[in-house]
């Protein structure tokens, strides 16, 4: 008898966009921390244990960095002052 193999196909991904283009895509599976700036101001975005947010920006609100963590599929951040989001999708 052949032992049983499980197979996880769980690696995500999220994509950010800068109204509306597709800035970079990245895996949620390496840890990192960038910085996205545009004319309109910048976020710093972490990816941590499978999870993206952002842990700073310069917009007037912060809405951004109280959305916290996220890390299922279709599961958004929006930065409006700075028209950017980040999306959730699976590979």
């Amino acid at each position: 008898m052949l032992p049983l193999i499980f197979s996880s196909n769980d690696s995500k991904s999220a994509t950010i966009k800068i109204e509306g283009k597709v800035i970079e895509n990245i895996s949620l599976s390496n840890e990192t921390t960038i910085k996205i700036s545009n004319s309109n101001g910048y976020n710093l975005i972490k990816v941590s244990e499978g999870t993206i947010s952002i842990i700073e920006a310069d917009c007037p609100d912060k809405i951004c960095i109280k959305s916290g963590k996220i890390k299922n599929s279709g599961e958004v951040i929006a930065c409006v002052p700075h028209n950017l989001i980040i999306e959730i999708g699976s590979d």
